[in-house]
């Protein structure tokens, strides 16, 4: 598949039941599956958009709208969900905290600030429905985007500091950050970005008075093209 892709070049890429690809090996299912995405995402990333096609159980049959329920094994993850809940009950408690304020109408408000003002949404047959993927995937992606936000600027005046008008910052796509710069400077652009990721809980609480309790680190790789 990839050097389909490196030959062809696609804008967009659709995987008909992509978690049947072979060639990923892990003892559990779903650590097989997480690999899958993962390589689907890092596909994403250097052609375009990836659409990654399941099929439904017996449960989707005559149903208008279908839902992750209903996808083939569905039963194996709603029990996997239960244990993971269960054994990080903190995480469980604060999803449920923001279902709260979603039902009453409040915003969710993120550890810097950033706000959310998610609303119920209806299933197939009108009923009010929790939008549960909704209100744990927004704090979660934009406070991810305001920390890269964060990593960017503070990489951006180190490089103002040197003066390396050579090195140019590209880029960001999710949680990476695109840089190009001649081959001599590699090795000083790899130490100043895990010096800026070192630095990023002090520079959190400095600008949003938040202590960031997760330690925050980064990997670099380089290669000619951007990927």
């Amino acid at each position: 598949m990839e050097k389909v892709c490196r030959k062809h070049n696609p804008s967009l890429i659709i995987f008909d039941q992509i978690d049947k690809i072979k060639g990923f090996d892990a003892d559990r299912k779903d650590l097989v599956l997480g690999a899958i995405y993962q390589w689907a995402r890092e596909l994403a990333k250097t052609y375009g958009p990836v659409i990654g096609v399941c099929q439904a159980d017996g449960t989707g049959e005559n149903v208008r709208y279908l839902t992750m329920g209903h996808v083939a094994d569905a039963k194996y993850w709603d029990e996997a969900n239960e244990k993971f809940f269960k054994k990080y009950k903190g995480l469980d408690d604060k999803h449920k905290e923001w279902a709260n304020l979603v039902i009453e109408g409040q915003p969710i408000v993120s550890p810097l600030g950033r706000f959310w003002p998610v609303k119920m949404t209806t299933d197939y047959k009108g009923n009010l429905v929790i939008p549960w993927t909704i209100l744990s995937n927004y704090p979660v992606q934009g406070t991810g985007a305001d920390v890269m936000t964060i990593a960017r600027v503070s990489f951006m005046n180190r490089l103002k500091k040197l003066k390396l008008d050579s090195v140019k910052l590209v880029s960001s796509v999710h949680d990476s950050i695109v840089v190009d710069s001649p081959a001599e400077h590699l090795h000083l652009i790899a130490t100043m970005f895990h010096e800026v990721f070192r630095d990023l809980q002090a520079n959190i609480k400095k600008l949003f008075g938040y202590e960031w309790k997760v330690p925050l680190a980064c990997e670099v790789k380089y290669g000619p093209y951007i990927s």
